[in-house]
């Protein structure tokens, strides 16, 4: 997970990359060991809230909060050390299951407020697919795997993102038309 944070932070200026998990209706701050101390200790344990900090709404609403100016809304105002931390933007992706279910989120907290780009908007959402990825991982009981087995990346958790939406796009699941065909797809 702290790689994941390291991704955020690659990917988007001026930012802290955290990972949030939910355990019985609290978000627990499960990475960012580059969180400064003072704001660690408040997101050990933020209520999941409709209402609540970015990350406690992406959460209880499973969608994505960005704010781009703290300042600007309340919610953030009420942890303690944000300010310290000089936190002015914070975006927060949800983390789903299989089943459907928000089991973290994934967060950018940036010292400048700074919307968010369409580009960094990918790499959110690549970011939470990665931690989805990985506490599915983790929760799955060991087993031996295949040495030839490709390793799961960001370019292929971005290249089935670009699938699932061609898919979307076009309802046939192929390339759209006058593409070059899917790989594996007869011509």
């Amino acid at each position: 997970l702290e790689e994941v944070c390291r991704l955020v932070e690659s990917q988007l200026d001026w930012a802290l990359g955290v990972v949030m998990r939910v355990r019985a209706g609290v978000l627990e701050l499960a990475a960012g060991d580059r969180v400064p101390p003072l704001l660690a200790g408040t997101l050990r344990s933020v209520p999941v809230d409709p209402s609540g900090a970015p990350s406690s709404r992406a959460a209880a609403r499973n969608e994505p909060v960005v704010l781009a100016d703290v300042s600007a809304s309340p919610a953030p105002a009420r942890l303690p050390g944000l300010a310290a931390a000089g936190v002015r933007a914070w975006s927060s992706w949800p983390v789903v299951d299989a089943g459907g279910y928000v089991v973290a989120t994934v967060d950018a907290l940036r010292t400048r407020p700074l919307p968010l780009l369409p580009s960094e908007e990918e790499a959110m959402a690549a970011a939470a697919e990665l931690v989805a990825v990985a506490l599915e991982a983790s929760r799955a009981p060991a087993v031996e795997t295949p040495q030839d087995r490709p390793a799961v990346t960001v370019r292929r958790v971005i290249d089935l993102r670009e699938a699932r939406q061609r898919q979307r796009d076009t309802g046939t699941g192929g390339a759209p038309s006058g593409g070059p065909p899917e790989p594996g797809s007869p011509p």
